[in-house]
């Protein structure tokens, strides 16, 4: 799933919730037990918190956003239907919004109570419990009854159980995958790195980069992932170190180094000519935070800074490119 901090946020996402590996969530999402995110979802928090309580569902496609007065939050056992936007917006327990709905700054929509599908709640106003609110802008339409009344009923247990489906029964599709290395970058980092993203499977991802003949990269450390490298061509040196133990080891064409999570790691190559790999990581990239900067026993060159291709709704984090004008 995607997940990212925002200046010393991240999400605080419950173990017995579930995120769509498509959803994405920035800075301070806080997500209880039983909840759930779904596909395309995206929760950015830079603002203020924006809080997804227990047995809560925002569904495919919608964006919520907002700032601290007042919190962003979906309740107990609360619906955020498809392509909605909540922005600076409180949803009460068990209140359903509708599909493609609105609902604007310091709105509040009420306990059990339902916004009409497409519908925009403007700012301020409040649905009181238990009302249908419908309309641009909404007005309160009477009390939510007849099959309006089964939607709130039946809607926050039948997305626990279609959660928990998921959460056990969706896999990336099977397939065979075959591609060229692409002519040309997919990205070129301030120290002239080339980059070059190839296939990936749900269990891990691969990519081809080059760093220029004489450029050291940064050195840096991974959270969560192992990698596997395979040197093509160009020589060069790896350093890699692991509590105390740590070494450096030459890097030439049919070279194959490991690097497990958690180890720091720096490379460079060497004068003659540029250093070029291929990488797998297993598993995918998981996101923006994976990566940190670590001490190294080099200088490194170039300008600070990564840059990040994307592969269809995924992230992979190329780090031949990091480089910074001091040491690390």
């Amino acid at each position: 799933m995607p997940l990212f901090a925002f200046e010393g946020r991240e999400p605080d996402v419950s173990p017995e919730a579930w995120i769509a590996p498509t959803a994405t969530l920035v800075g301070d999402v806080r997500v209880e037990a039983g909840a759930s995110i779904w596909y395309g979802a995206v929760l950015r928090a830079d603002f203020g918190p924006i809080l997804v309580r227990r047995g809560a569902n925002v569904q495919d496609g919608s964006v919520l956003h907002g700032g601290s007065d007042p919190v962003t939050e979906v309740g107990e056992g609360a619906t955020v239907g498809h392509l909605c936007v909540v922005h600076g917006a409180v949803i009460r327990a068990e209140a359903l919004i509708g599909n493609g709905a609105t609902v604007l700054d310091a709105a509040t929509v009420g306990c059990r109570a339902l916004v009409a599908a497409g519908a925009t709640v403007p700012p301020g106003m409040a649905v009181p419990d238990g009302m249908l609110a419908a309309g641009i802008p909404a007005r309160v339409a009477g009390p939510v009854k007849g099959r309006a009344s089964q939607w709130v009923d039946t809607n926050p247990a039948a997305y626990r159980d279609l959660a928990r489906r998921h959460a056990a029964g969706v896999r990336p599709a099977p397939g065979f995958g075959t591609m060229p290395l692409p002519g040309s970058p997919d990205a070129v980092a301030p120290d002239g790195s080339d980059v070059r993203v190839l296939l990936r499977t749900g269990r891990g991802s691969m990519a081809h980069f080059e760093l220029g003949a004489g450029r050291v990269s940064r050195a840096v450390t991974h959270r969560s992932v192992d990698e596997i490298w395979y040197i093509l061509t160009g020589h060069g040196e790896m350093w890699r170190r692991q509590g105390e133990r740590q070494e450096t080891v030459a890097l030439t064409p049919g070279t194959c180094v490991s690097i497990p999570a958690g180890t720091h790691f720096q490379f460079r190559a060497g004068a003659g000519g540029a250093l070029a790999a291929v990488g797998v990581t297993m598993p995918p990239w998981p996101g923006a935070d994976e990566a940190y900067p670590v001490s190294g026993p080099w200088a490194a060159s170039g300008l600070a800074g990564s840059r990040w291709v994307g592969v269809g709704s995924w992230n992979i984090a190329i780090w031949a490119n990091q480089a910074c004008e001091s040491p690390c």
